[in-house]
């Protein structure tokens, strides 16, 4: 009698939308449920058991054998998805495969726990940045019309990017400071700078870590609420609710990109879709004031939407 692996258990934060992912990735059947576990079916008869983790989630190791015409699939899922890949473990060769003992291999990590700064890096250096539309949203242009953003306020743009927010209001005479935690999109933020002949203060900094020195009138919210897992918004709007003054206000652009498998409870991004429920939660009426619906949905190249919305922050909140 040979002796073989059955089944092992994979810890996860949400073993469901875990399993769903890794099946959807490798282009297995759907997870099988069986009592808390999710069952993901490998084709040698093995299956990787998901469960809820009680507490913070140990990375661990699974390598998977396939033919050439599966890795051509595989690879071509995880580069649709726009997910993290290197060729070597110790993530020292991004964006990059192997070719060791004759065949190809990569080495990714499970998108659950949401994009690395290695993950944006990657994509400003190789300029994979799909959602850019080469200029500011229109919507900032309106905001500094309608004199919602004055010159003189202190701004917080996290999430810089590509930094055209940032040079169109150093020019409308804010006092800028932006905030990116991938060097390549610090470095185009300063280079838009220069060539625009305007000056803020950029920051190569977590936004989960960093802290002003004092309140500011405004933070500018486009696209860094959409690139964080969702696991970690509650402890990005808490930020957003410490560096805000009383009565100062967060312009937000809540992207909406909804999925056909959020129905089955699958979390997927970058961008995350921010449904206005969430939102609505995540900045509650006790800490700020929000205007009446309907709001303005602003549309973008990729054929996405994002609803504009202006919160004021509330005294005491």
């Amino acid at each position: 009698m040979s002796i073989d692996l059955n089944h092992t258990i994979v810890h996860a934060r949400d073993p469901q939308a875990a399993a769903t992912f890794l099946a959807e990735i490798l282009g297995l059947g759907p997870p099988m449920p069986f009592g808390p576990f999710h069952g993901v079916e490998l084709d040698n008869g093995v299956t990787l058991d998901f469960i809820r983790a009680d507490g913070d989630v140990v990375p661990e190791h699974y390598a998977f054998l396939v033919s050439e015409q599966e890795f051509d699939r595989i690879f071509g899922r995880i580069r649709e998805r726009g997910l993290p890949y290197w060729a070597d473990p110790g993530r020292h060769e991004p964006g990059r495969i192997n070719h060791h003992d004759g065949g190809r291999g990569l080495y990714a990590v499970d998108a659950m726990q949401g994009p690395t700064p290695s993950f944006w890096q990657q994509r400003f250096e190789s300029g994979n940045v799909p959602w850019d539309r080469g200029g500011s949203s229109p919507q900032l242009g309106s905001w500094l019309a309608a004199g919602v953003l004055r010159p003189g306020d202190a701004v917080v743009v996290p999430g810089c990017g590509s930094g055209y927010e940032v040079a169109d209001l150093a020019a409308a005479g804010c006092k800028v400071i932006a905030l990116d935690y991938a060097p390549a999109a610090v470095e185009r933020t300063r280079q838009r700078l220069s060539e625009r002949k305007q000056d803020a203060e950029v920051h190569c900094a977590d936004v989960l870590q960093w802290n002003p020195d004092a309140a500011c009138d405004a933070v500018y919210e486009q696209t860094c609420l959409c690139a964080l897992h969702p696991d970690q918004w509650v402890r990005y709007a808490a930020q957003l609710q410490a560096w805000v003054r009383s009565g100062g206000v967060l312009c937000s652009l809540f992207m909406q990109v909804r999925r056909d498998s959020a129905g089955q409870g699958v979390i997927e991004g970058p961008p995350y879709h921010c449904d206005i429920n969430a939102m609505r939660s995540l900045f509650p009426s006790s800490h700020w004031d929000w205007p009446k619906p309907p709001y303005a949905a602003v549309g973008h190249p990729r054929g996405w939407e994002e609803l504009a919305v202006v919160l004021i922050r509330r005294d005491g909140g």
